[in-house]
């Protein structure tokens, strides 16, 4: 073996070093890189070996194992964990990874080129570990301890094959029983006569509702001791609060809609033929707008179009609208005088992951996590100083939360782990807040439960009722003493069910597994028909 194809080969074996050093550091964990590190030492092992069988078959195997490996490494350095469905599944929302295009490229290019490196066999310098025996041992070796350490990369995108291949066989046989199936007795089982009453009206005539989701928020980035959203968190202790309270899915898709509904569903653009918030409120005579911050995304913008809004309206835009532009609309839609009162809901994109488009700056502006995050607050400051100083919107309640927690990616570790430690990287405590001019600050301990509460809290705040297909309850009603759909947390087309009863993330039993995900999947079957 040449010496320049001795140096190619290690340099190759060096760059995943490299990579997964890095994605293991972003995490703060150990075990991750001992894992990885395992892992590619069997395939260094493994390839040697097969050189002595067939040059292009130790290649191949080399060549396809190191692709898989280096797939999941490069994401566990940038996106904070190993390829996961969600990911998968919100492929479609790429454009709005746009602010990392280049980084994001340039580690694919390089990637690729390391690949494409030429590969020899090594000679060991000891003479015993050159033999087939001695070298088949030590690959069976790495398996057990990558088999029994934990999830390596390999194994990851082996169980991310898994998953896949179980969700398109799910998704299948529940379009079967869509298709085929009389569903409407199944309906019957979710239907309810009443939202419930548990909390009287603070409002003599009704008012204006705004229902803002800011996209990615937990509640922790709010408390920040370094003051990262300080007019947020004024208004949060100003307000109505509900304290640990988590959101229920991810991502957006399925987190708007999810609320919307009161609601979980299946696919990520599934529609929902059940009763909304939206028309609830119209029913008691309210204008309903949705504001579409990606008005050029078809797909996004189709969604919104489907849950029975008066209107959806955008202002104009290049790519998607900047919080600057999306707080402005907000006030001059609430500004526009009617005849009916407003329920205007918007989706703040601008916090959204990789974005780095902030006209303020946290600090010293070098942190474009901090930045996006005081950026936004800075207009909803701005937006609220407005409203309280417009005498025509005196009547108006202000209800703040977001679309689902805040996506663990290798910026938010580097600008947050060393002030607050996540359980869950989808799953985290959320914020929630209703406020309007005047009112007196109450804290409400919601013990865990979730964002599918959110419809039926906002109706029975407003003494609104009607009949639904509600999955939450209102979180003024005394929680339950064990876990219910109030506290599951679930992506159901991925089989992803957990619970934050009691404040605590934690998987479900195999019994309780079962049983909601049955009842969820009953429901997202219902839900889509017609």
């Amino acid at each position: 073996m040449k010496k320049k194809d001795t140096v190619l080969t290690l340099l190759k074996y060096l760059y995943f070093i490299i990579t997964l050093s890095l994605g293991a550091y972003a995490r703060r964990n150990g075990t991750l890189f001992l894992e990885g590190f395992f892992e590619l030492c069997t395939i260094f092992l493994l390839s040697n070996l097969l050189f002595d069988v067939n040059k292009i078959v130790a290649r191949a195997v080399n060549s396809l194992l190191l692709l898989f490996y280096g797939i999941e490494i490069t994401v566990l350095k940038l996106g904070g964990s190993y390829v996961t469905p969600i990911m998968l599944t919100n492929v479609d929302s790429l454009s709005a990874l746009s602010g990392k295009t280049l980084i994001y490229l340039s580690y694919v290019l390089v990637f690729f080129i390391v690949l494409l490196l030429p590969l020899e066999k090594v000679e060991y310098p000891f003479c015993i570990v050159n033999t087939k025996k001695a070298a088949a041992a030590a690959v069976c070796f790495n398996l057990v301890i990558v088999s029994n350490i934990g999830s390596s990369p390999l194994i990851s995108a082996v169980s991310l094959g898994k998953t896949l291949n179980q969700m398109r066989k799910m998704s299948k046989e529940r379009n079967q029983l869509i298709q085929n199936d009389d569903l409407s007795e199944q309906r019957l089982e979710f239907s309810r006569e009443e939202v419930g009453d548990y909390r009287t009206s603070e409002f003599e005539e009704l008012p204006n509702v705004l229902l803002i989701f800011t996209e990615g928020l937990s509640q922790h980035i709010i408390d920040d001791s370094r003051g990262i959203m300080p007019n947020v968190k004024q208004y949060q202790q100003q307000a109505l609060n509900f304290v640990n309270y988590y959101n229920h899915t991810a991502a957006t898709y399925r987190g708007l809609i999810g609320q919307l509904y009161s609601s979980h569903q299946y696919d990520n653009t599934d529609t929902n033929s059940f009763i909304s918030l939206q028309e609830i409120m119209s029913n008691y005579g309210y204008q309903t707008t949705f504001i579409n911050p990606e008005p050029n995304n078809e797909e996004f913008t189709d969604y919104l179009n489907s849950m029975g809004f008066d209107q959806v309206i955008s202002s104009d835009c290049e790519d998607w609208m900047s919080d600057r532009e999306t707080y402005d609309l907000i006030f001059d839609t609430l500004a526009e005088r009617t005849d009916k009162p407003q329920l205007i809901s918007v989706y703040a994109f601008g916090t959204h992951v990789s974005l780095d488009r902030s006209e303020y700056l946290f600090g010293d502006g070098s942190d474009h996590v901090l930045n996006r995050f005081h950026n936004v607050d800075y207009y909803f400051g701005r937006l609220m100083e407005k409203i309280e100083n417009d005498p025509n919107l005196n009547n108006t309640l202000v209800i703040f939360t977001t679309d689902h927690a805040t996506y663990v990616d290798e910026d938010y570790l580097k600008a947050f782990s060393e002030t607050y430690s996540r359980v869950d990287g989808f799953c985290d405590e959320i914020p929630l807040f209703f406020y309007y001019s005047g009112m007196t600050p109450e804290v409400v301990n919601v013990e865990g439960r979730n964002s599918v509460n959110l419809t039926p809290s906002i109706l029975d705040y407003l003494d609104m009722d009607g009949e639904n297909y509600f999955l939450g309850n209102s979180l003024f009603a005394e929680a339950t003493d064990n876990v219910s759909m109030e506290t599951v947390y679930s992506i159901p087309n991925q089989g992803w069910y957990i619970t934050t009863y009691g404040d605590v993330i934690a998987g479900l039993t195999e019994a309780e597994r079962e049983v909601f995900m049955a009842q969820i999947t009953d429901y997202t079957k219902c839900a889509v028909s017609q």
